[in-house]
C-alpha cells in the first residue's frame, strides 16, 4: 500500500477508533469528532501539514462552494453574501469543532434547490428559437453565480436549450449513419419484392419534429432524474463534502472515508465481497438488476436476471422492507450480508409477472477489480 493510501486508511481507523470510545455522542458531537480526528491525522501523518488560518480558511470556503453547486445551478449572489461571512472564520470553526457556515449552508440550499427545480419545469415547456446564435460558458470555473433569479432562469434557459440542440444533433447524425447502413443493406437483399418493401418502410428516417420531441423528452428524463438524486442527498452526505474540502487542501489523493465507503474500498482492493453477486443501479422508484457476476450466488440461482426490478428485500424470518425510492447504497446494505444468510428479492420480470426470488449469500469474486 503506498502512503497516501495508508493517509485514507488512518484516517478512517482514527475515525472509528474514536467512535469506539464515545459511542452515545448526539450528530453534531460525533461530527465534532470527527473533525478533530480529521485534522489531527493529517497534522501528524501528512508529509505536508498545513497551518489552521484564514488561508486555510479561504480554501475551504471555495472548495465546499465547488462541492455542493459545482456547476452554479441553483445558489445566487444573495445566498454567497449569506456564506461568505465566514470565507475567514472557518479555521475558528474548526479548532472548536462547530458547524455554523455548514449549518447555514444546509439551509440555503434546500430553497434554491426547490426553486430551480421549479424554474426547469417552466423553461423546458418553453418553444427554443434554434435559428438564434448564443452563447453558453460551459467550465464552471469560469460561470459566475446567477446575480438574481432572472438570471438564474436565464441560465436554465440556455442549459437546456443546449442540451436539447446537443442531443439532437447526435440524432440526427446517428440517423444519417443508419441511413447509410440500411442503403447498404438493400443492396445485397436479393429476395422477392415483398422483403424489400418491409425493409425499405423501416428504414424511413425520423422528421425533425419527431427527433426534436426525443430530444426534449430525454433532457426532462435526464434534469428530473438529477434533481431526484439531489433531493435524496443526506447531511451526512454534505458532511463528507464539507470534510473532502479540507481533505483535499493536502492533495487529490486523501479523502475522508465513512464507514460503508470503507467497506466498497476494501471490497474494490480486494476483489470480493458476501452477498449475492449481482450489479445493480437506480432505475426511477426501483433498482434494476444490470449484470449477474458469474459464478456467485444469483448465477448460480439463475432465477434472477439482468433487467429484473427489485421491489421490496426480505431478510429471511424478518419484516419485508419495500425499498421504493430508496437511495441506491441503502438497498445494497440490504441486500448485502453474511456468507450462509438468506436474502428474499421481490421482483418485477421482463414480462410484468412480480415473483419472490430467495438467495442465499456467499463469498463473491470479483476478478476484475482484485488488486
Amino acid at each position: 500500500m503506498n502512503y497516501k493510501s495508508s493517509i485514507i486508511v488512518a484516517l478512517v481507523l482514527g475515525v472509528l477508533t474514536i467512535g469506539a470510545f464515545y459511542p452515545k455522542v448526539d450528530a453534531q458531537e460525533r461530527e465534532g469528532l470527527i473533525l478533530y480526528a480529521t485534522l489531527s491525522y493529517l497534522d501528524q501523518v501528512h508529509f505536508r501539514p498545513m497551518a489552521i488560518n484564514d488561508e486555510f480558511s479561504t480554501k475551504v470556503f471555495k472548495n465546499y462552494l465547488g462541492y455542493i453547486d459545482p456547476g452554479k445551478r441553483y445558489l445566487t449572489q444573495n445566498d454567497l453574501t449569506l456564506l461568505k461571512e465566514y470565507e475567514y472564520k472557518l479555521d475558528d470553526q474548526a479548532r472548536a469543532r462547530t458547524f455554523e457556515f455548514f449549518d447555514l449552508s444546509l439551509d440555503l440550499l434546500e430553497k434554491p434547490m426547490v426553486k430551480s427545480e421549479r424554474i426547469f419545469n417552466e423553461v423546458i415547456e418553453m418553444d427554443f428559437d434554434f435559428t438564434k446564435d448564443e452563447m453558453i460558458e460551459l467550465d464552471p470555473d469560469k460561470k459566475e453565480f446567477a446575480k438574481n433569479d432572472a438570471e438564474l432562469k436565464e441560465f436554465w434557459r440556455k442549459t437546456i436549450k443546449y442540451d436539447i440542440i446537443s442531443r439532437l444533433n447526435r440524432k440526427i447524425e446517428d440517423q444519417e449513419e443508419d441511413k447509410e447502413k440500411v442503403s447498404d443493406d438493400l443492396d445485397l437483399i436479393k429476395t422477392d419484392i415483398k422483403d424489400t418493401e418491409v425493409a425499405e418502410d423501416n428504414a424511413k428516417p425520423k422528421s425533425y419534429d419527431q427527433l426534436l420531441e426525443e430530444s426534449v423528452e430525454k433532457t426532462k428524463e435526464s434534469f428530473d432524474e438529477w434533481f431526484d438524486r439531489m433531493s435524496k442527498l443526506r447531511r451526512s452526505d454534505r458532511f463528507e463534502a464539507y470534510l473532502n474540502a479540507i481533505t483535499h487542501l493536502y492533495d487529490p489523493h486523501s479523502d475522508y472515508f465513512n464507514p460503508k465507503e470503507k467497506k466498497d474500498f476494501d471490497i474494490r482492493m480486494g476483489g470480493k465481497l458476501e452477498g449475492i453477486g449481482a450489479r445493480l443501479s437506480p432505475d426511477g422508484d426501483y433498482t434494476k438488476v444490470v449484470s449477474i457476476v458469474a459464478g456467485g450466488p444469483a448465477w448460480k440461482g439463475k432465477d434472477l436476471e439482468v433487467n429484473d426490478l427489485i421491489m421490496a428485500v426480505t431478510q429471511k424470518g424478518k419484516e419485508t422492507v419495500d425499498i421504493t425510492g430508496m437511495r441506491l447504497d441503502d438497498v445494497v446494505d440490504k441486500i448485502r450480508g453474511k456468507k450462509g444468510t438468506v436474502v428474499i428479492l421481490k421482483t418485477k420480470k421482463k414480462d410484468g409477472s412480480i415473483v419472490d426470488i430467495e438467495i442465499e449469500r456467499d463469498v463473491v469474486q470479483i476478478d476484475e477489480t482484485f488488486a
